[in-house]
């Protein structure tokens, strides 16, 4: 990736892993000028994406309080979630858990095509059994809600796309390096992101999965429902 020419003069000395990190952070934020004004025009699309999610968390745990979504203009920590999860789409969606934003995803319109850049967890909280598999919830009430909007498919990116990926936010435990701390957090994403995807059946490339949506008949009252490929 290319980085601007005035920044090429800056960064001469700078190593080559930083570049990169600075050059995918500059062309991430680019995307936000025409990703966050489409987010606006189809807020009420936002609206109703976050409902559909609410309804699924809702019936799976007593401890759920509140679904909520935002659109932010750059990628960083939300102010609506208390800053305790740091996005990377434009349009956030949180579940609230005892009244604390615990989980979060981050979601994009790119055409036709609903894309999901985030699945994101609050550190340190705990979460109940009904909600091992969380990420899956999410993925869930996408394909409901695009079933219902006639959204043609459901992109989900794989966890190297993730700005996180490279440098993510570590604690190593007592004994453990950083690189180790950051090999484990790194493999959580790829099972949390491109396991998930696999095994839902998503068509897969080298930058996301995608799986096309099965639009709901007019007299179809019955939820979508994925399955194992």
């Amino acid at each position: 990736m290319l980085l601007p020419r005035f920044l090429a003069g800056p960064l001469a000395y700078v190593s080559p892993p930083v570049i990169r990190v600075f050059a995918r952070i500059f062309y991430r934020r680019a995307e936000y000028f025409y990703l966050c004004p489409v987010a606006r025009r189809r807020n009420e699309d936002c609206e109703a994406l976050a409902a559909y999610i609410g309804c699924l968390f809702k019936e799976k745990t007593k401890t759920f309080t509140a679904i909520s979504h935002g659109i932010y203009p750059k990628p960083g920590h939300g102010s609506l979630e208390n800053f305790l999860i740091c996005w990377e789409a434009p349009i956030a969606i949180t579940v609230w858990l005892n009244d604390e934003p615990v989980l979060g995803l981050g979601v994009e319109f790119r055409g036709n095509i609903l894309c999901i850049r985030q699945l994101q967890g609050a550190t340190g909280v705990r979460l109940p059994r009904t909600l091992y598999l969380w990420p899956r919830i999410f993925i869930q009430g996408c394909f409901e809600f695009a079933a219902d909007a006639g959204i043609k498919s459901v992109r989900l990116y794989r966890a190297h796309t993730s700005l996180a990926y490279e440098h993510p936010s570590v604690e190593p435990r007592e004994g453990q390096t950083r690189e180790e701390a950051k090999r484990e957090v790194q493999k959580r994403m790829r099972k949390r992101y491109d396991d998930t995807a696999t095994e839902l059946g998503f068509t897969m490339k080298k930058h996301w999965g995608e799986r096309l949506v099965a639009p709901q008949t007019a007299n179809s009252s019955e939820p979508v429902t994925l399955q194992r490929a």
